[in-house]
């Protein structure tokens, strides 16, 4: 199994500015999160990195 360290080690974070309606603050902050797991240059086993690759074939997990 892969510690916490080493997923922060592989993820990008990106803050950007959110759509849609939210009150006076919206357009000001970065409020929305963007993160990207690269499956290919982590440190897990090659089995898990197979599985992974399957299911998302450009080898990274993004998650918005």
């Amino acid at each position: 199994m892969i510690s916490l360290e080493e997923i922060k080690k592989f993820t990008e974070k990106t803050f950007v500015r959110s759509s849609g309606p939210g009150g006076q603050n919206v357009n000001k902050s970065s409020t929305r999160v963007s993160l990207v797991f690269d499956i290919i240059s982590s440190s897990l086993r090659p089995e898990e990195k197979q599985r992974l690759v399957r299911k998302y074939p450009t080898g990274f997990i993004q998650v918005t």
